[in-house]
């Protein structure tokens, strides 16, 4: 039976649930109530802890953190966990404008959109407002009173300050 491919730097709890095929590594940390299904890759410098389960053939790029208890002003102790499903590419982290006081909660999944341009008809001579463009999809993974954090899960662009999330 294969075993998973974890590298020596990286530190997994005993009590973790790791398929054979999983790649971790460097310097990563699972957690002993962790779940990782077949095909998943847990890039460097990760860290994934608290009651967590991830689907199978996920990536988690270099640096992300998931899992860990609320940072909510309100969190008060009580359970709480994550659930990744399958296929989904988690990697850089985004800063939302949007907190607890909006209705955003951890887990939300948001549409990105690039704001669209106003031009000028060429005939007419009016102003046109172009539409605003989808250009990427995150979830938010932690919650304060005004302002979330949240993981790009796919970007068809690089995505900027000033863009837009709206429930997809």
């Amino acid at each position: 039976m294969a075993t998973p491919l974890i590298h020596p730097t990286a530190i997994v709890a005993p009590q973790a649930q790791i398929a054979a095929d999983v790649t971790i590594g460097p310097y990563s940390i699972i957690g002993e109530h962790v779940s990782i299904a077949s095909g998943t890759v847990v890039g460097p410098h990760c860290v994934i802890d608290g009651h967590t389960t991830i689907g199978e053939n996920n990536h988690f790029y270099r640096f992300c953190s998931i899992g860990g208890i609320p940072q909510d002003k309100k969190y008060g102790g009580e359970a709480t966990c994550l659930e990744i499903g399958n296929g989904n590419t988690v990697r850089e982290y985004v800063t939302i404008n949007k907190g607890t006081y909006d209705g955003l909660v951890e887990g939300s999944v948001l549409a990105v959109y690039k704001t669209g341009e106003t031009v000028r008809d060429r005939v007419s001579g009016e102003s046109v407002k172009i539409p605003d463009e989808r250009s990427g999809l995150l979830m938010v993974f932690r919650t304060y009173d005004k302002l979330s954090y949240g993981l790009v899960l796919y970007a068809s662009r690089q995505l900027a300050v000033m863009d837009k999330v709206k429930n997809p």
